[in-house]
């Protein structure tokens, strides 16, 4: 396993996904999706127009990501694809949850 992953800017949010994967939001509004036995960068979810600030996995797989940019995004992880966009918050989404 890799002890260090080094990453390309500010970490504003983490998930891990089933695979062993971390998805990881970022400041400048990307989500990196990590190999952590490898130490690379597999994937870069671009949508979002603003930093990411939180993620939380589905219990269909996909990756759900709130956003300073005042959106929600589903997101199948296996694609990289944004299924969904949930618009109207009137503020920053700044955590998600499940229950």
């Amino acid at each position: 396993m890799v002890n260090n992953l080094t990453m390309p800017g500010r970490v504003t949010a983490v998930a891990l996904l089933p695979d062993g994967r971390l998805a990881i939001g970022m400041e400048d509004g990307t989500i990196k999706l990590w190999n952590v036995q490898t130490g690379k960068c597999e994937a870069t979810l671009e949508e979002h127009s603003d930093r990411v600030t939180a993620l939380v996995l589905l219990p269909d797989g996909w990756l759900a990501s709130g956003s300073w940019d005042h959106t929600i995004r589903l997101w199948d992880v296996q694609t990289g694809e944004c299924k969904a966009i949930l618009e109207g918050h009137s503020k920053r989404v700044t955590a998600l949850a499940l229950w």
